[in-house]
């Protein structure tokens, strides 16, 4: 083979080996839901873009359920205030940035998304500021009832807060457990078979000086 030759087909192939990276690196690490790993979970969306046009993220259980970005920007932006942000948390990928002003993602409502009465939420969060009226929510399964995580920094101080629609809603949190401009893993591990306050867990810790906001009654 000629010179001429070689150097063009060295070149095709680095080309086609970078093109196999890029697909390759844009493709979800599903896990099947029937896989020991996911055994217990409901569903786990993962901060990481650019499979679905950057607009969605997927659930990698498995199951193919969506998130949908509301009123942020698409995953080539990187504008780090509304959209995909170009850093990682620890050991992580990307992250959504929120605005603090009307960026959401909706699951819609999937039958997997039936509120169960014992569960487990967790998030990993990182907050600039504790949002609109020191409230933000993080997680909100909420119509004319349901349930929500929120941080906090209105009813307690520097935390996050859980809520429960019973005949009454019940309402608990945990104070000084939260800082600005650090990533945090939150977890509120739920029975709600009866008015009784879950457990909080900060980065894998358990919380045991919980905050009692409202009293709820009933089921």
């Amino acid at each position: 083979m000629r010179r001429s030759t070689i150097i063009p087909l060295l070149l095709a192939l680095l080309l086609l080996f970078l093109d196999w990276q890029l697909l390759h690196a844009q493709q979800p690490a599903v896990v099947d839901w029937t896989h020991p790993i996911t055994r217990g979970l409901v569903a786990w969306w993962r901060g990481m873009p650019g499979f679905t046009g950057g607009m969605q993220i997927v659930d990698f259980t498995g199951r193919g359920t969506l998130g949908t970005f509301l009123n942020m920007s698409s995953a080539s932006a990187f504008g780090g205030t509304s959209g995909w942000a170009p850093t990682g948390r620890q050991g992580g990928y990307m992250h959504m940035a929120l605005d603090g002003v009307d960026d959401a993602v909706t699951f819609g409502t999937p039958a997997v998304l039936t509120d169960l009465p014992q569960k487990t939420i967790c998030a990993w969060i990182y907050l600039r500021s504790f949002g609109g009226g020191s409230l933000a929510r993080i997680i909100d399964k909420q119509a004319n009832n349901g349930w929500f995580v929120q941080v906090n920094n209105s009813e307690i101080t520097n935390g996050f807060s859980y809520l429960h629609d019973f005949t009454s809603f019940a309402k608990w949190g945990v104070a000084n457990s939260l800082s600005l401009n650090v990533w945090t893993h939150i977890a509120v591990l739920v029975d709600s078979t009866a008015v009784v306050a879950p457990n909080f867990f900060v980065n894998g810790v358990l919380q045991t000086s919980v905050t009692t906001i409202t009293t709820g009654s009933g089921t």
